[in-house]
This record gives structure tokens, sequence and C-alpha cells, in this order.
């Protein structure tokens, strides 16, 4: 009666991991629409109501939202790209998530949104979580790109 949900819990996160897999041999060969299709599967697995309930899984959650928002704005979809970050900015809310990411995990996800609102017009937004990145690392930081964009 209790090995049973433990069984499928344990088969949905081996079925999450084979997607991840999968969408970062997609990614390297550039096909970033189906790696963004096998992220986004294998976040909707963590989303599974067997898994939901682990905070541990919180981690992976935040990571797959990064990656998704990486491949979203390598795509152009700008917008897209923000919501995703948005998203994995939510997760950094939760208390428990330092104990499965890093303060560089979180800086980096708000340096990449920062510099996507920054081109998309929004300086004043970039400007507010460039003063987190401050407050959470000590490291003053601005806008930084390593690709410009032509809008």
């Amino acid at each position: 009666e209790k090995i049973y949900p433990l069984r499928l819990a344990k088969s949905a996160m081996q079925r999450a991991k084979k997607l991840e897999r999968l969408a970062a041999k997609l990614e390297k060969c550039d096909e970033f629409g189906f790696a963004l299709d096998e992220y986004s599967k294998a976040f909707d697995v963590y989303r599974h109501s067997l898994l939901l309930r682990n905070p541990i899984l919180d981690g992976e959650r935040v990571k797959l939202l990064e990656k998704m928002a990486v491949l979203l704005d390598k795509m152009e979809s700008y917008d897209k790209a923000l919501i995703r970050y948005n998203q994995a900015l939510d997760l950094y809310k939760k208390p428990h998530i330092l104990n499965y990411t890093t303060v560089d995990d979180r800086a980096r996800v708000l340096q990449n949104s920062a510099n996507l609102l920054f081109d998309l017009g929004r300086p004043r937004e970039a400007q507010k979580r460039y003063k987190l990145i401050y407050e959470l690392t000590g490291r003053r930081v601005s806008y930084w790109r390593f690709q410009s964009r032509n809008h």
C-alpha cells in the first residue's frame, strides 16, 4: 500500500531525468524548439501530484525553468523567457530552496532576467534586479550580454 506510491514517484523521476537528458542532447544540436518541448515535459512530470509536495524537487523545477528561459531567449521569445525567469524567481522565494540551490544560481537567474528586461526597454525593473544581486552577493552588476539584440 505504501510502496506503490513510492514506486510511482521513482518511476516519474526517472522519466523526468530521461527527458532532461534528451533535451540536453537536442540543445547541443541547436534543436531549441524540440529541446524546449522535452524540458517542458520534464517540468510537467515534476509538477505531478506525487512529486509536487516534495520540496527537494523545487531545486529541479527551478533549474528546468531556467533552462527553458534560456532556450526561449535564444529562440527570441523574449516575453515567454521572462515568464519562465519570473517563475523561477518565485520558486527562489520559498524558504527551503537554498537547501537545494545556491545563491549564485539565484544571482544568475536575476542577472539573465535583468538583462532581458533591459533589452526589452524596461531599465527600471532591470535595475531592481541588479540591486537584488548586490544584496545577495555583495557584487555590483549591471547590464551585460553575450550577444546584441536587434529589436
